[in-house]
C-alpha cells in the first residue's frame, strides 16, 4: 500500500494542494506512511493583530529592501523652484492689485469730500444772495456782490466779519478753489453758481490753471460756467 500511496502523493506534488501537503506533512519511520506534523511553522494559526497591506506585506514589516529615509525625504514634503516662483509671483500680482485698489478708492475720497465742501460753499453764497435781494429797499433782483467785494468768490475766501468765512478746498484754497456767478433773464433772475477747484493736479469745472490761479473758462459757450459743485436758483426782490 505504500506504494500506490506515494505515487499518488508524487501526482499531487504539483498542484497546490500538493505543495500544502508537502510543507505540512511530514514523513515518520520511512516510506511506509505519513504523519501530520504539528510542530511546522506552516501550520500554526496566524495571529487575528496581523494585517496584510496593498502588497501582501504583515502590517509592522517593511518589504525586503524597503527604507524609511525615502518617504522622509520624498517630493510630497517639500516645494520645488518652481513651485517657490509661481506662489511669489501670484503674491506679488495680489499685492499689487491692492496696492491699486487703495489709491483709486484714495482718490474718490478726496474727490468726495472737496465736492461736499464745494457744494457747502455754493450753498452759503446763494444764501447770502437772498439776503441781498430782500427788504422793503430792494426794487429789482441782483447778482452784485456785497459792498467792499470785486466778487463772489472774493467774498467767500474772505475770513472777517463782513466776508463769507473762508473757502473750504484744501490745500492752498484761496488759489485753489474758484466760485463763479452765472446769470440770465431779468426779475426772476435766473442764477447759477459754480465752483472749481484744483486737485492733484487737474482741474474740475468750466475752469483753468493759468499758471497762479483758477479762471473761468466757457468751454460750452453757453454764457454760464458750471462746474462739479453747481447750485442754480430763480432770485427775485423778497418783500
Amino acid at each position: 500500500m505504500a506504494g500506490p500511496q506515494l505515487s499518488h502523493l508524487m501526482g499531487m506534488a504539483d498542484t497546490p494542494m500538493g505543495r500544502v501537503q508537502r510543507a505540512t506533512l511530514r514523513p515518520r519511520g520511512g516510506a511506509t506512511g505519513f504523519t501530520p506534523y504539528h510542530g511546522s511553522p506552516a501550520c500554526q494559526p496566524r495571529s487575528n493583530k496581523l494585517e496584510r497591506g496593498q502588497g501582501g506585506e504583515e502590517a509592522g514589516h517593511l518589504p525586503k529592501g524597503s527604507s524609511l529615509r525615502p518617504r522622509l525625504l520624498s517630493r510630497g514634503t517639500g516645494f520645488t523652484l518652481v513651485e517657490l516662483t509661481i506662489g511669489a509671483s501670484i503674491l506679488l500680482l495680489a499685492i499689487v492689485t491692492l496696492l491699486n485698489a487703495f489709491g483709486r478708492q484714495s482718490i474718490l475720497n478726496t474727490h468726495s469730500r472737496n465736492l461736499t465742501w464745494a457744494m457747502n460753499d455754493a450753498s452759503r453764497v446763494m444764501e447770502r444772495l437772498r439776503q441781498q435781494n430782500s427788504g422793503s429797499s430792494c426794487l429789482t433782483p441782483t447778482v452784485a456782490p456785497p459792498a467792499g467785494f470785486a466778487s463772489w468768490d472774493a467774498w467767500l475766501g474772505d475770513t472777517t466779519v463782513n466776508g463769507g468765512g473762508g473757502k473750504s478746498i484744501q490745500p492752498a484754497p484761496l488759489t485753489n478753489e474758484l466760485i463763479v456767478m452765472s446769470t440770465s433773464g431779468a426779475d426772476p433772475l435766473q442764477v447759477t453758481a459754480a465752483v472749481c477747484w484744483r486737485s492733484q493736479e487737474r482741474t474740475l469745472g468750466e475752469c483753468q490753471w493759468n499758471g497762479a490761479q483758477l479762471v473761468p473758462n466757457d468751454t460750452d459757450g453757453n454764457g454760464i460756467i458750471t462746474g462739479p459743485a453747481t447750485v442754480a436758483t430763480l432770485v427775485t426782490c423778497r418783500r
